[in-house]
Parts: structure tokens; sequence; C-alpha cells
């Protein structure tokens, strides 16, 4: 197995993040369209609510996910990519959970990509942070 390109870790990424976006996203466009007219809430709020409801779904679905399937979070499993440590050992609850909390921040994503442009590498932060490595188990 060898390390999984960028450009698969990317589409996995946005996978994940569509799915932890849409059902916050729908709730609030819900909400919206059912509040009474003289309820005026300003339309910031509706959007902050989405974020913060995304980037909470964000970390319990790449949690619960990667504990369950041992490595794979729905998006990764869908692009053949793994999560896993060099050595084989299984991924901790620690590892799952530090991934979900630093990948779900718009901010350190954008530096992570940086930071794998201007070193040249396919292991990012977060990679480093938690100790693993991403695989392409479909690569031949």
């Amino acid at each position: 197995m060898e390390i999984a390109r960028y450009e698969k870790r990317i589409i996995a990424y946005l996978i994940d993040l569509i799915l932890a976006f849409a059902p916050p996203l729908a709730a609030a466009i819900v909400v919206y369209l059912r509040l009474p007219p003289n309820f005026d809430l300003p339309l910031y709020f509706y959007f902050l609510g989405v974020e913060i409801a995304s980037y909470l779904l964000f970390i319990i679905f790449s949690f619960f996910f990667i504990i369950i399937s041992k490595g794979f979070t729905f998006g990764s499993l869908i692009m053949g990519i793994k999560i896993m440590h060099p050595n084989r050992i299984p991924l901790t609850a620690r590892d799952a959970f530090l991934r979900g909390v630093t990948i779900g921040v718009l901010p350190m994503v954008l530096a992570n990509a940086v930071y794998m442009l201007a070193i040249h590498t396919e292991r990012t932060i977060f990679d480093r942070i938690t100790e693993t490595v991403v695989v392409d188990y479909r690569h031949r």
C-alpha cells in the first residue's frame, strides 16, 4: 500500500464535509420558512447555526465512522483510502477524535494545504498530530 494522493484526500474530505453540512442547512431552511413573519431574526444567525452544527456533526460523523469502520470516513471509503498507523496498530478513539476536531476547522485545512504544497509531502499536519498515514488500499 502507498500513501494516498492529495487529490483523493481532498475529494474524500469534500464528501465528508457535504455529509456534515447538508442536515444543518436543511434544518435551518425549514426553521426559517416555518417562523412567523413578524419574528425578526437576522439571517447571519442562521448561517452561524449551520456552521456550528456542521462542525459538530463533522466531528461526530468522523469519530464514529473511523471507530466503527476501523480507519475509514464515509468519503475515504468511497475514494478507496484508509487512515492507519504506519506500524498497523489499530486507531484509538483519541486518534479519531483529534482528526475530527482538527480537520473540521477550516483555517486548519487551509494551513494544511499551504503546508503540503510548500513541503511537497503527502502527509498532512493532521497525520503528524495523530501519527497516522492515509494509504490508498485500492492502488495496484
